[in-house]
């Protein structure tokens, strides 16, 4: 589902309707430091999944199951919803869904899946407290820090 609206400020997109009707239903999204943050990690740990290889209609957030809490903390302030978490069973690895089929259209046309992932040239001019939400969240899924140490 294409973006609705997008100003300097928020952006919309249509949610796919349930039950009989199926109705859409718009939903808008400020460009917060939370949200940023919420993307920043999908950049860093996210995948979409299709349904039925039609429309996107999951996020997926991938990590260590040490980062269940923090993960689902990020996504929910974002999002305003996250799924329980999922644990694999022969790893480490934990898995938490966002079952949103406008917000996963909306993700996947502009900052793209796999190896298309890229920052759409209107972040650069979006509010600087969502461009710091877009950094720490990449930083919370791919950052490494050595408090011991000078290297980063």
């Amino acid at each position: 589902m294409r973006p609705l609206t997008r100003t300097k400020h928020h952006v919309s997109w249509l949610q796919r309707g349930t039950g009989k009707t199926k109705i859409p239903t718009p939903v808008t999204q400020p460009l917060s430091y939370d949200f940023g943050k919420a993307l920043g990690l999908f950049l860093a740990e996210g995948c979409i999944h299709f349904h039925s290889r039609e429309y996107p209609d999951c996020i997926t957030f991938t990590g260590d199951r040490d980062q269940t809490d923090l993960y689902s903390e990020i996504v929910l302030k974002g999002f305003g919803k996250v799924s329980s978490p999922k644990y694999a069973k022969t790893s480490r690895s934990m898995f938490l869904n966002l079952y949103s089929s406008g917000a996963a259209g909306w993700v996947y046309e502009q900052f793209g899946h796999k190896d298309t992932k890229r920052l759409p040239d209107w972040v650069f001019d979006a509010p600087r407290e969502y461009q710091l939400g877009l950094l720490h969240g990449y930083i919370n899924g791919d950052g490494h820090w050595k408090q011991d140490s000078n290297e980063n």
